[in-house]
């Protein structure tokens, strides 16, 4: 065996750090080994570079203990290989079946949010500057395949990004065939995982029984197509992506865990650029962006002002007048407390004063009522859909909902808006209207001057 066989991955390994700038001299790189064959040869390939590009290297590891014995003795492998090389290592036990158990979550959706969990923190506590993980060619084409199959459009079929902020992924250019003879012929020594023929996961249906089904009855080179098909999509998706972060601004504005849509401004743009924006939205907000719910957008501007659609379980899409809401289901003000007194109770004082001080002011956070009308306890909570009063000056009984859609209330803004109340009675609908049953007359004796302070 010639020293030049032996370096093919070697020599292409470093030609796809310096196409993909995924180095600089002097980077702290931590390399995440589970101890199987990837990372090891990934592992043994920085290794043969360290000196070329001056690198400080560290390793990672995480035992999600879903293989009892097994997965402890990977753990020992990983840990033996790095005080052989004299490597930084980190190792962390996790108890990844209870965590998926009690969050009610995916088995390997969870251990992959552990993982990246685990490698950021590690990475920045030890002052490593980028993290190398093994993923190959055919794990991007099992991806992109998976994406296919659940119907993520253009953007499922970028695959698995060659570099994510800090985490770089600078095998990706290799086959797992290309990968298996280099660590053969190196003598490479890694662990194998017992779980990797199991069909109960997806990954391993297409893996192990769909791909070797379609290279030999259709197209012997199904990774490679896979991963044109991920290479085109990406450049499509980059250069659009180029066209529409000048529109954002136009169009997103964040407000606290909310985004706010122009609808006019996203009618203005091609279609293709809308979806690239929505998907956006759904990452920065940690949703899955299937097409499905991109489509949800689209299917948004038509809906009636005030409807929702569902996107997750934290957060619905509504649609406002002008603007498309992805609100947050937990309502960030929600509060509900009794006023037993005068005074300050957070952010509501009540003063008692006197009928010769009582003016109309046109601050809205400020209210005068008739004092002879309550007795304490009263009541300061949010709105409810079933509350309904009697709003000064407008004659008659009224729902609240619908005083705030003829008030052109947004729905971000009516999970802010406080009540006060006198024995379920509405007393304030604080900052916009008194009750009509509370207001000072010529036989009003004792007042109370009500005070909101916002902050």
């Amino acid at each position: 065996m010639t020293n030049k066989t032996k370096n093919i991955l070697l020599d292409k390994f470093k030609d796809f750090i310096r196409l993909n700038s995924l180095l600089q001299n002097n980077d702290s790189i931590l390399i995440a080994v589970s101890g199987g064959i990837d990372s090891m040869v990934l592992l043994n390939l920085f290794l043969q570079i360290q000196s070329e590009f001056n690198l400080k290297l560290g390793i990672v590891h995480i035992n999600h203990s879903l293989r009892n014995n097994e997965s402890d003795m990977d753990a020992r492998f990983v840990k033996s290989i790095a005080k052989n090389k004299n490597l930084f290592c980190f190792i962390e036990k996790t108890k990844t079946k209870i965590i998926a158990k009690n969050n009610k979550g995916n088995l390997q959706e969870v251990a992959r949010e552990i993982r990246y969990d685990v490698f950021l923190r590690t990475a920045k506590e030890n002052n490593f500057n980028k993290i190398a993980t093994a993923h190959n060619k055919n794990d991007n084409a099992e991806t992109v395949f998976m994406n296919l199959t659940r119907g993520t459009g253009i953007f499922g079929l970028q695959g698995i990004p060659i570099r994510r902020e800090n985490i770089i992924r600078p095998l990706m250019f290799a086959s797992r065939s290309e990968i298996f003879q280099f660590a053969k012929i190196n003598k490479i020594k890694w662990r194998e995982d017992s779980s990797n023929k199991s069909l109960k996961y997806t990954r391993n249906i297409i893996r192990n029984k769909i791909f070797p089904f379609l290279e030999k009855q259709l197209n012997q080179n199904i990774i490679d197509s896979f991963n044109n098909i991920s290479i085109n999509s990406r450049s499509v998706v980059n250069y659009f992506n180029s066209i529409s972060e000048e529109l954002n601004s136009k169009i997103i504005k964040t407000e606290n865990d909310s985004k706010i849509l122009n609808i006019e401004e996203l009618l203005k743009t091609d279609s293709f650029i809308r979806d690239l924006i929505f998907h956006e939205v759904l990452t920065e907000l940690k949703i899955e962006p299937t097409f499905l719910k991109i489509k949800s957008f689209t299917d948004a501007i038509n809906l009636q002002v005030g409807k929702s659609i569902e996107l997750s379980g934290n957060y619905n899409l509504y649609r406002e007048r002008n603007n498309l809401v992805v609100l947050k289901n937990t309502i960030s003000s929600k509060f509900y407390f009794k006023i037993a007194n005068e005074g300050l109770h957070q952010n509501l004082e009540i003063i008692k004063v006197k009928k010769s001080k009582f003016e109309i002011l046109r601050d809205r956070n400020i209210e005068y009522i008739n004092a002879d009308k309550i007795k304490f306890p009263l009541t300061f909570r949010n709105w409810k859909q079933s509350d309904y009063f009697y709003p000064l000056g407008l004659g008659g009984k009224k729902k609240l909902s619908d005083y705030f859609i003829e008030q052109k209330i947004e729905r971000r803004e009516k999970t802010k808006i406080p009540i006060l109340l006198y024995q379920n009675k509405i007393i304030w609908v604080v900052g916009l209207r008194l009750d009509d049953r509370f207001k000072i007359t010529t036989e009003t004796k004792n007042i109370y001057k009500l005070v909101y302070r916002k902050n």
